[in-house]
Formats: C-alpha cells, sequence, structure tokens
C-alpha cells in the first residue's frame, strides 16, 4: 500500500506581506483586466473586517497612538491593515465614511494626514509614506 496524499484543507495561504501588496498594485495598474477582476471579487477577509468595524478600530487606534509613546509599535501595523483593506471598494468606500473621536468628528483621511504629519516630524519616512498611500488609494483608488 502507497501512502495516500494528506487531504486538500480547503483554502489556500495568502501572501499579505509588502511584497505581495506591491507586486498587485504593479499588476493591477498595467493589466486592466488584472485591476477589474480584482475590484470585482469578493474579499472575504476584507468583507469580515469591514462587518466588524476593523477599519474604525484601526483608525482609532491609531488616532490614540498618534500622540503616544506606542506611536512606532501600533501604527505600522494599523497602516498595513488599511493599506490591504482599502484595496477593495467595500472596504474603502467604509473607511472614506468612517469618522474618529465622540467630541469632534475625524475624517479617516484627517487621521491620515496626522499620522503622516507626525511620521515626518517623528524621522518616519516609511510610516509617512505608507499614510500618504492610503489616502491617495480613499482619494484615487488604484
Amino acid at each position: 500500500l502507497s501512502p495516500q496524499p494528506p487531504p486538500d484543507p480547503g483554502y489556500r495561504a495568502v501572501d499579505l506581506g509588502q511584497a505581495a501588496t506591491d507586486r498587485n498594485l504593479r499588476a493591477a495598474s498595467r493589466d486592466p483586466e488584472t485591476a477589474a477582476s480584482m475590484q470585482k471579487a469578493s474579499w472575504l477577509p476584507v468583507d469580515a473586517f469591514v462587518a466588524q468595524g476593523g477599519h474604525e478600530i484601526v483608525l482609532a487606534l491609531m488616532h490614540v497612538a498618534a500622540g503616544d509613546r506606542h506611536f512606532h509599535e501600533c501604527v505600522p501595523a494599523g497602516l498595513a491593515a488599511l493599506r490591504i483593506a482599502t484595496l477593495h471598494p467595500s472596504a474603502r468606500n467604509a473607511t472614506v465614511a468612517a469618522s474618529v473621536g465622540a467630541p469632534a468628528s475625524l475624517s479617516a483621511a484627517d487621521v491620515l494626514l496626522e499620522i503622516a504629519s507626525r511620521a515626518a516630524g517623528a524621522q518616519d519616512a516609511e510610516a509617512a509614506v505608507d499614510a500618504l498611500q492610503i489616502v491617495r488609494q480613499l482619494v484615487a483608488p488604484p
């Protein structure tokens, strides 16, 4: 008897790293068919992220962290999550519509621009660029 191959788990791993995200953005910007298929398909993890208010939670955490000593720990992870999520129209629209702060509501763009400003002041070019890229995705979808 020969050993049988293990059963298919029913899913495949998804690479959400920076290099994979950049590669997908380049593919979408060069090939209109790739871009159209990425926009039409449902992204279940992103849909769940939005349905559970993940975009609002991430924006609120980054807004609070912007003046905190944990800025360099919290903000890069939040920016990475939003950068991926805002590639899809449903998450992008939800993020644009989100507001943060109880007394004076700030839009997502306000929070991201504040993060970019604080990151630039802290000599954190990577966080500043990531925040500005997300603002660009909100204003001019890829």
